[in-house]
């Protein structure tokens, strides 16, 4: 998967008094997230940010008006990989057309560098579902939320409150907490599709490369979202899914092929 990294280095600070220089910064907390590189999922394409605001190219917003990829927000701080050290959840808005992408990216911290997970984290959208707070957690990112009911016309407001924990395993962002899975919310209300006797497993991402959220089996019973789908690089559809095995009395939230 590519990564998109910035190196950030240190100036030598000398003191008035001609003392050594001042120790190197590493540290997440240095980057401004508003001038480098990004890649949007959404579009899948690559931006350059200055000021905190980069136009996409070949889209539009309005006619005249180039579509734009922005950072909407100060970064949230915290430990998503275990590592020890600080990485950052970065609020961003994509405008195309009359609709916009509200997603929150993880951006992890290795080797001196800041590195983009190109799937956000969390997603929210105009007619959609609303991210209502991102903090800092002992394992990740708290993620707070409203989610938008199965059917419901792009007026009325989401009304399902629902609360997880965001993670990061190597380049993906998952789901740690209530249960591990994909990191979008897996609610049985927002699966429209009902099929029994499936073999499928299921992934954090919609791609064969990314993490199992567990091992693949007959499932019992299997609930697409409708509403939610992808293609991966190769063309491949997938589908976000709850996933049950009732002998088992086990199921799990993950993305399978379809």
């Amino acid at each position: 998967m590519r990564r998109i990294t910035l190196v950030v280095s240190a100036v030598a600070l000398l003191a008035a008094c001609g003392g050594p220089p001042a120790p190197a910064t590493t540290d997440i907390r240095s980057v401004d997230f508003g001038a480098m590189g990004w890649h949007d999922d959404y579009l899948r394409v690559d931006v350059r940010m200055a000021a905190g605001v980069a136009n996409v190219p070949g889209r539009q917003a309005a006619p005249g008006h180039a579509a734009t990829f922005r950072v909407t927000g100060a970064p949230v701080y915290a430990d998503a990989d275990g590592d020890g050290q600080l990485d950052a959840a970065v609020p961003t808005a994509l405008v195309v057309g009359n609709g916009e992408i509200d997603d929150w990216y993880l951006w992890l911290w290795r080797d001196g560098s800041a590195h983009q997970l190109d799937h956000p984290m969390a997603r929210g959208a105009r007619c959609g579902d609303v991210i209502k707070s991102v903090t800092p957690a002992a394992d990740g990112f708290a993620v707070t939320r409203l989610v938008k009911p199965v059917g419901t016309v792009c007026a009325e407001a989401p009304t399902i409150p629902a609360s997880s924990v965001i993670g990061a395993r190597g380049d993906y962002p998952v789901q740690v907490r209530p249960a591990f899975g994909a990191p979008e919310w897996c609610e049985q209300s927002q699966h429209g599709t009902r099929l029994a006797g499936v073999d499928a497993t299921p992934r954090v991402a919609p791609e064969p490369a990314a993490p199992q959220v567990t091992t693949g089996r007959r499932w019992t019973r299997v609930l697409l979202a409708d509403q939610l789908r992808a293609t991966d690089p190769a063309g491949g559809v997938w589908h976000l899914a709850l996933v049950f095995d009732d002998p088992a009395g086990t199921h799990a939230c993950g993305w399978i092929p379809r």
